[in-house]
């Protein structure tokens, strides 16, 4: 197991000194290499679940069952009280065919509404928005919601056009204060002013 990068894991076939199992020997591999290339990675297997047990309360959506997906990984900005030991700062994305791809997946096997759950959807805006032309194209009928936020300075009024004509129907924004002081002390890279712009 050591020579496996990227976990933690305890010896037990160590001889402990002490309370049985607390004095066996802890190890951490180093850190497994980003996956560079986020279209090779597989569809979740839904065909595993039952997906009628599976709902939401109309507060937080507007079709059951409901269907999560990650588009991208990691993200740039630099705010001091985010984690970003699972996926880091540098930023990687699904190509929009892909995207397009699993969205038809994800709807074939049963979900009808999708929610995003990237760090921030519309990073790369021109990907964005080439993401909802297609979904308008491929004629692509359900809800869906960019669930875990995005920045104000990373969006625009024509993809918002875009991602409600795609069937967008909710926007969570992470402003996280309405102090300009404390977003200096978080490294947020906004002000105020440049949040009320698009807000």
């Amino acid at each position: 197991m050591e020579n496996v990068n990227g976990i933690v894991f305890k010896d037990l076939f160590a001889v402990p000194t002490g309370q049985a199992g607390r004095d066996n020997p802890i190890y951490r591999t180093p850190p497994r290499p980003a996956i560079e290339d986020l279209d090779t990675l597989p569809y979740p297997a839904w065909h595993l679940y039952d997906l009628s047990r599976y709902k939401l309360t109309k507060l937080l959506s507007r079709r059951d069952p409901v269907g999560h997906l990650e588009l991208s990984r990691g993200c740039p900005f630099q705010c001091v009280y985010c984690n970003k030991n699972i996926f880091g700062y540098k930023y990687r994305a699904k190509t929009a065919d892909r995207v397009i791809k699993e969205i038809k997946f994800t709807l074939d096997c049963g979900f009808r509404e999708i929610h995003i759950h990237d760090d921030c959807f519309s990073v790369d805006l021109d990907r964005a928005k080439k993401i909802c032309h297609e979904i308008i194209r491929h004629k692509l009928n359900f809800f869906w919601a960019a669930h875990s936020g995005v920045r104000t300075d990373c969006v625009d009024y024509e993809l918002f056009d875009l991602m409600k004509k795609s069937g967008c129907y909710r926007v969570s924004f992470g402003i996280e204060t309405g102090s300009d002081f404390v977003l200096k002390v978080i490294k947020k890279g906004q002000t105020i002013n440049d949040i009320k712009i698009m807000v």
